[in-house]
């Protein structure tokens, strides 16, 4: 695949290639950067 980030690493695409739910999420880091995390669902 070739793409934008954004448009390529989706919680579709994430399933499909590992087989897991998952959800992206964002948190802001410690220095205000907003940092985007990818978190299965067990």
């Amino acid at each position: 695949m070739i793409g934008n980030v954004d448009e390529i690493v989706t919680e579709e695409n994430l399933k499909k290639a590992y087989n897991i739910d998952v959800r992206i999420t964002e948190v802001k880091g410690s220095d205000g950067n907003i940092i985007k995390t990818c978190v299965p669902l067990i």
